[in-house]
This record gives structure tokens, sequence and C-alpha cells, in this order.
């Protein structure tokens, strides 16, 4: 059953069906909602428990700079032609220069906090730094 112009806590919805839950504790999501979000089997969903019912929505593993990186260092070293056991030191050795890089930048940012000019520095060696480099909400393309 479609539904027009209903709303849900300001959010339009879509769709609405009522499902059943087994005696396993399982639900069947309905084939038309499957399709609108394109989910395939293996999926992940992420369950919210709020106050007067369940959200679902799905869960998509995002990959990392980091893992994006590898994966471009990689690529690359076989688009140059690398094969086998040449390959495989190829790819060491640039993910090596790469996790140098990384640290060389870890260090250069937490010389800049320590000369910001601000005296009292407690919980900065707490702070990993490392952070701005991998977390997508804080720096994806640092």
């Amino acid at each position: 059953m479609i539904i027009k112009d209903l709303k849900m806590d300001g959010r339009k919805i879509n769709e609405f069906r009522q499902i059943k839950v087994t005696s396993k504790r399982q639900i069947t999501i309905p084939k038309s909602i499957f399709e609108i979000f394109a989910l395939k089997a293996g999926d992940s969903l992420i369950a919210y428990a709020l106050e007067d019912g369940i959200f679902l929505k799905p869960h998509k593993d995002k990959p990392t700079v980091y893992d994006e990186d590898v994966k471009m260092i990689v690529k690359k070293a076989i688009e140059e032609g690398y094969e086998g056991e040449e390959l495989a030191e190829e790819i060491t050795f640039r993910l090596k220069e790469y996790e140098d890089f990384l640290k060389a930048r870890a260090q250069e940012f937490e010389e800049d906090l320590l000369d910001d000019g601000v005296g009292d520095r407690s919980g900065v060696e707490d702070f990993n730094g490392l952070d701005i480099f991998f977390d997508g909400k804080a720096g994806a393309d640092t």
C-alpha cells in the first residue's frame, strides 16, 4: 500500500507496510522496500530502539581514506606492470613509504599543537592526532 503525503517526525513516508515477527524473532522486508534501498542479501541494517518503535536503517561500510589510499597504491603498482614477488616487494616498499609519511605528518601535527602558545597542555599526550586523517566526518580530504 503506497501512502501519499504522509509524514513521520517531519520526514516523508514513501511506503507503509505491516510485517510480522516470526517465532525466531525474524522479519521479512517487503520486496518493494528492499528495492527502494537497493539492498542485497548479506547487507546489514542498524536497528534503533526509539520510545515508540524500531527504526531500521541500511548500513553501508564506507572505506576509510587509509583504505582508499592503500587500494590506490596497490592498483598503481599493478598498472605499472609489477608481478609476482616483485609486485609484493614493490607494494611493501610503497606501503612503508606511506606509513612513514603518515608518521611524519602526525609528528608535525603534534608539534604544531605544542607550539601554539597555549600554556596548559594537560591531555595533549592522550590525543592521537591521526583521527583527522582517517575520520570521514573530520577531514576525509585532509
